[in-house]
């Protein structure tokens, strides 16, 4: 009995809007009929459960109702009706938290620039990228190139602080002679991270005459990165 009198209800609103005249049922009626409740206070004085609004629109006329219902999205009854339930409220845009200035050891995204806006001003961020470098950034204001391997491309110039140019090792190793038999011994150069330091060199003796070195040498670490402008 109670589903059939919904029925009548929502079979009532329809006629009428199919009619294309403005509804004369009660914004309570049509609440009711699709389920939920005509105010908060009384959806929260049935339910355990938070309470939220929702809002119905006729698409043939552009009636619109304000309903409640039990916060899950549950409804008494399902019915087909004339009215849809959009989302009262638009989701709002994220907020874009801005991008921290990067150290000089993270690579920047800065915007392609034709202008010379490198450090010394010869060269862009645009010419930096087509070289096949990255653009790194020094502080606030000075920024320069880096490049894989040991020198800079032509045209370039190495990037230096305190006269010491910024580059990127790693290790390299020779054979040291220790005795006159042909003994030898594995020598190891340092290696550092990229900054403005020396490159990592060790002596060594490559040719011995029992014990007395005949040819010293000298071995140096490989340069695998370099900064450039």
């Amino acid at each position: 009995m109670v589903k059939a009198a919904f029925s009548v209800v929502i079979a009532t609103v329809m006629g009428v809007l199919a009619a294309g005249c403005s509804p004369t049922i009660s914004d309570s009626s049509i609440c009711r009929s699709m389920g939920y409740f005509v105010s908060q206070a009384e959806c929260t004085g049935t339910t355990q459960s938070s309470c939220e609004m929702t809002q119905l629109s006729s698409q043939s006329t552009g009636k619109t109702v304000i309903c409640w219902k039990v916060g899950s999205g549950n409804t008494v009854f399902s019915s087909p009706t004339p009215f849809s339930s959009p989302s009262p409220f638009p989701s709002p845009t994220p907020v874009q938290s801005s991008t921290p200035r990067p150290s000089p050891f993270q690579s920047s995204t800065p915007i392609p620039s034709p202008t010379p806006n490198l450090y010394g001003a010869i060269h862009s961020d645009t010419q930096c990228v087509s070289a096949g470098g990255v653009v790194r950034w020094l502080n606030d204001v000075t920024r320069y190139c880096q490049f894989m391997g040991a020198s800079c491309p032509s045209e370039w110039s190495p990037y230096k602080s305190n006269g010491i140019a910024w580059t990127e090792t790693s290790l390299a190793t020779a054979l040291d002679h220790i005795n006159c038999t042909g003994g030898r011994m594995t020598v190891t150069t340092g290696f550092h991270a990229f900054a403005p330091l020396a490159v990592e060199s060790k002596t060594y003796c490559s040719w011995r005459n029992c014990f007395t070195c005949k040819q010293w040498s000298t071995v140096y670490a490989n340069v695998t990165r370099v900064g450039c402008y």
